[in-house]
């Protein structure tokens, strides 16, 4: 969906994943938590697949079961994650 040519969309949409990479190691090294940051590179990740699930690029390499695991699947894995972190945290944090 960023652009026409099914080369350039692979290309900027791996750059996005590296930096959504590079972003979530930062957060590893910056407070060492690793759940945290896997799930804050799984979220971006997401972001980046579901802006380009509509691009040309996925019917050209018959690519198509990703959009659907991208828009069925991949955000009930992100909320599951997102309720295991909150109740590590909250264990952690108030339990007596």
């Amino acid at each position: 969906m960023f652009f026409s040519d099914p080369d350039l969309d692979l290309k900027v949409m791996l750059w996005l994943i590296g930096f959504a990479l590079v972003i979530s190691v930062g957060m590893y090294v910056k407070w060492k938590h690793v759940f945290g940051s896997w799930l804050l590179f799984s979220v971006l990740a997401n972001g980046v697949v579901y802006l380009n699930a509509g691009s040309r690029f996925f019917d050209i390499y018959n690519l198509k079961w990703i959009v659907a695991f991208t828009l069925h699947y991949w955000p009930y894995i992100n909320l599951v994650g997102l309720v295991i972190l909150v109740a590590v945290f909250l264990k952690k944090h108030y339990a007596k």
